[in-house]
């Protein structure tokens, strides 16, 4: 979505803004998906989140969910940002849960039972190449995909990041730690640590990020779920790395 070169200040019904030239939105093109899925290889490989390997993707079985969907950040067609959101990872029948429940699930039992939705925020890279701010971009790119969670009536929303970020979420946005580092397959066995954090509860944000997550709104198309096709699912597919989603258990 683009809407000028606004500031974050308009008061009106203000949508994603253009910075040089960059937009939001859900990713639906093959072209999309693969833009993220390469930027994500090649930030988690200069990260050392990855090992050196011939794939040029890094695709994990919550990309090709039917639940899951990605957002893109683009400046004239190049894919500079991306994350994904993962709702409920499914296949043959079987409910699959949250990456995160490979490790957690005790945590987010307790919203679970209370009849909370739970989404994960996950596959987030920033291309760190180019002139553009990658606080803004993240910020832009974010705020379409936490209104898009709120129309689709999640409540809270999980994440696991590097220990050394967890502050941030707790002081920018009223996030919690709900567990102790952990060594993550997916990420090489580097440490990440759960969050979790309310997706209405605007009083819990700082001022800067209650504007990005909470003022302004889309038109309706924008938070529009898009899928990917069968052509697209299986070539994807045939990118699949390492396995990334909980044990199988059969959906409630």
């Amino acid at each position: 979505s683009t809407a000028g070169r606004r500031s974050l200040d308009s008061g009106d019904r203000m949508r994603v803004i253009s910075i040089d030239q960059i937009t939001c939105n859900i990713a639906g093109a093959r072209s999309e998906y693969e833009g993220a899925f390469e930027l994500l290889h090649r930030r988690y490989l200069d990260a050392g989140l990855t090992p050196d390997c011939d794939r040029r993707l890094r695709v994990l079985p919550y990309h090709l969910a039917p639940s899951t969907q990605v957002f893109v950040a683009k400046q004239r067609g190049l894919v500079i940002c991306c994350v994904s959101l993962v709702r409920v990872a499914c296949s043959g029948g079987l409910s699959c849960g949250l990456p995160m429940d490979q490790w957690f699930a005790s945590k987010l039992e307790y919203d679970r039972r209370a009849g909370r939705s739970i989404a994960e925020a996950c596959s987030l890279a920033v291309d760190l190449r180019g002139p553009w701010s990658t606080g803004e971009v993240f910020g832009q790119l974010t705020r379409i995909m936490m209104f898009f969670a709120r129309r689709s009536g999640v409540d809270k929303l999980v994440a696991m990041v590097h220990p050394r970020h967890a502050a941030f979420y707790r002081r920018a946005m009223g996030f919690s730690v709900i567990g102790k580092p952990k060594k993550c397959d997916l990420v090489d066995g580097k440490p990440g640590i759960p969050i979790i954090g309310s997706v209405n509860a605007a009083q819990l944000y700082r001022p800067r990020w209650r504007k990005f997550y909470f003022d302004g709104d889309f038109e309706p198309h924008e938070l529009t779920p898009r899928y990917l096709s069968p052509s697209d699912t299986a070539y994807f597919a045939s990118h699949v790395d390492a396995p990334s989603i909980a044990p199988s258990r059969r959906a409630a």
